[in-house]
């Protein structure tokens, strides 16, 4: 699968030799980045993982270095990743994409690299059935929940990782309409407790939208309609007949 664009980009899949300058990149940016919290580096053996079979991993480049990757994994019965957290069932597994690991270098930034990355990975997933789209980001991480959220993923649920840090986990479901009753919106600033975000999550809140006022990042929550509490969401997706005529 490749994709391109002006300018001499292209985006493409990667096979296990790009191991190594994956290595490199990922870690290389997380240095750049040097906060757990936001962003987190990654040993062998995880860069591993994204080239397994349940995996994909896309690689971009300009010119023909490369400048960024993505990568996307495909939960299963051995393999159940971040569904866990807001409580899909393991016969939902297999609807389910979780977006991993990306990174762009920083000098090539601000092309949008990172929504077409989002995209490419969509579309592969949605190529193998798989209308769910799961992703985790950091609270603070305010340019790639922006991201994510440009695309039409919200935060859902909160997801703590083995060392400790918080990640939003962003969801889309691509068998949903992104359009319903809204009942109200709120804006909270960035840095809530771990308390205060599960509160809003827990009333059935999602975000929608992180921006800028002044020099204050705030989140922006919305409620709707149909979903009355933090698991409404997944009990949706969990009933949808996927297979009916």
């Amino acid at each position: 699968m490749s994709t391109t664009s002006s300018g001499g980009l292209d985006i493409r899949r990667l096979d296990a030799s790009y191991m190594e300058p994956i290595f490199d990149l990922h870690n290389a940016v997380y240095e750049q980045v040097g906060d757990d919290t936001i962003y987190r580096g990654r040993d062998h053996a995880h860069i591993e993982a994204v080239f397994a079979p349940d995996a994909l991993c896309f690689g971009a480049f300009l010119d023909g270095a490369l400048i960024g990757y993505s990568s996307v994994r495909f939960p299963g019965p051995d393999h159940e990743g971040w569904a866990a957290a807001p409580g899909f069932s393991p016969a939902r597994l297999p609807l389910i994409a979780e977006f991993d690991a990306s990174c762009v270098l920083p000098a090539s930034r601000g092309m949008g690299l990172q929504g077409l990355l989002i995209e490419v990975r969509a579309r592969a997933s949605l190529m193998r059935g798989r209308p769910l789209s799961l992703a985790i980001v950091g609270p603070k991480n305010v340019y790639s929940l922006r991201n994510f959220l440009l695309y039409g993923m919200r935060g859902v649920a909160l997801h703590c990782l083995p060392t400790g840090e918080d990640r939003f986990i962003m969801a889309r479901d691509h068998s949903d309409p992104l359009h319903r009753a809204e009942t109200r919106r709120e804006r909270m600033p960035v840095g809530l407790s771990r308390a205060e975000i599960e509160a809003v999550l827990r009333s059935g809140g999602q975000l929608d939208r992180v921006l800028k006022d002044g020099d204050i990042w705030l989140y922006e929550f919305v409620w709707f309609a149909d979903i009355v509490d933090g698991r409404t969401w997944t009990e949706t997706f969990e009933a949808r007949n996927f297979f009916a005529d």
